[in-house]
């Protein structure tokens, strides 16, 4: 064979090779976050708690589907059914792949949020909504973990007290990787757009 082809022949193979790294690398790029992007910096969805019906629940039974995770109180007055609701907006807007995204609710007030109380909060809002709680040190260990501050007010004359918490909504992968802080779930067009992020990856 001619010398000279053999060389274009080389070259051609050479520059398609190179193309094709290319094109993989545009492919792997970070996936870009209307959210905070925090991959690697909280821990993954690796946790034991007591689900709706008192059944105990493993990071096995967890997997699977896309996940938000909110920490909150079924006696919440304001902020929690607010940013429930709100979710609840995103998933109607996102259609049919709302199939494929779960949502926790994970209690910050065990001392109230028996599962029999979990059951009817999260009934109200829907099927989508789950919720969870579990013994003040393994909540505890979830607050330390994804740093989310809460602490229970002392009581009223009635017993009734207040828990002030962070209002943050963590958004895992389907292999429970978390992928995002979403701190303004108010915003149903971000919400949505790196709700299709997650079901993408």
């Amino acid at each position: 064979m001619n010398p000279l082809a053999c060389s274009l022949r080389a070259m051609m193979t050479l520059t398609m090779g190179v193309v094709s790294l290319l094109i993989l690398a545009g492919c792997q790029q970070d996936p870009s976050w209307r959210g905070q992007d925090v991959t690697g910096l909280m821990p993954d969805l690796a946790y034991e708690l007591t689900d709706s019906t008192g059944a105990r629940v493993r990071t096995e039974d967890l997997l699977g589907k896309v996940t938000l995770m909110y920490f909150g109180f079924t006696s919440c007055p304001d902020i929690c059914p607010t940013t429930l609701s709100q979710i609840k907006v995103a998933l109607q807007e996102l259609g049919p792949e709302a199939e494929k995204v779960q949502v926790f609710l994970v209690s910050v007030d065990p001392d109230r949020d028996t599962p029999k109380a979990l059951t009817q909060y999260t009934s109200a809002f829907g099927p989508w909504l789950q919720g969870f709680t579990g013994s003040k040190a393994e909540l505890k260990a979830m607050n330390n973990a994804f740093k989310v501050d809460f602490l229970a007010q002392e009581p009223n004359m009635r017993g009734e007290y207040d828990v002030m918490h962070s209002n943050r909504v963590f958004g895992f992968d389907a292999e429970g990787r978390c992928r995002v802080l979403m701190p303004n779930t108010a915003n149903t067009p971000a919400t949505v757009e790196d709700l299709r992020t997650l079901l993408s990856l």
